[in-house]
């Protein structure tokens, strides 16, 4: 299946984020050859910063639409949720995850799109891989989407600023080996199980000091 066709908003906005990426950051990728050629594509990843969701976007090649929070709207300027609308974002409630909370996820996954989500539900501010949630496994199940692992190193460490101009601080992004995934296969090992698995997958391209607590290697 093909990828699902991008939002006119990131086909303007990308050239400048990628830009602007590249002007504050020394942007290290590994592993690009292993992001899949066809959708559908789940994009997994560790969350150490704000940043992150920008920082994929610029080295993803195609557009991911990330599942956001609806907690980001509450306090924000009507022009953010505008252009986070504008992009694609798609706003869930973290206390329900159900069919029908991800509803509008599992359609845009069905047309062969990239969905991005960070797994954990939250920001790690010490860095190191939290539990993760079981909303990346209950999409992959349901939507038998490829579950594409990454990690991020770096992007706890920086500050945007005119030394960051200078300074150019190296931001690392690490894509594995993609996990196929059958329903019928993945129903009998079970969410829990598959959460774990994918946790494992990004813990696996994190360094050591990273991997966190609930890491367990094969």
């Amino acid at each position: 299946m093909q990828m699902a066709p991008q939002t006119r908003f990131y086909k303007y906005i990308i050239p400048i984020v990628r830009g602007l990426g590249h002007l504050f950051f020394r942007i290290s990728v590994k592993g690009k050859d292993n992001i899949p050629s066809e959708g559908p594509v789940l994009v997994v990843s560790n969350h150490m910063d704000n940043i992150d969701p920008a920082l994929l976007t610029v080295v993803y090649p195609t557009q991911i639409v990330f599942l956001a929070k609806k907690e980001i709207l509450e306090h924000a300027p009507g022009w953010v949720g505008a252009g986070f609308n504008a992009y694609g974002t798609i706003f869930i409630d973290r206390g329900k995850i159900t069919k029908t909370s991800l509803n509008s996820a599992l359609q845009y996954l069905a047309k062969g799109g990239t969905i991005g989500i960070f797994p954990e539900g939250t920001r790690s501010l010490k860095g190191q891989l939290l539990k993760g949630q079981p909303g990346a496994a209950f999409l992959a199940i349901e939507s038998e989407a490829s579950i594409q692992p990454v990690a991020i190193i770096g992007s706890n460490e920086y500050k945007i600023n005119i030394r960051s101009l200078f300074r150019r601080p190296l931001l690392t992004v690490i894509f594995g080996k993609p996990i196929a995934v059958n329903k019928k296969d993945m129903e009998d090992m079970g969410i829990n199980d598959l959460s774990e698995k994918i946790m494992n997958s990004i813990a696996d391209l994190l360094p050591e000091g990273m991997r966190g607590a609930y890491y367990k290697p094969d």
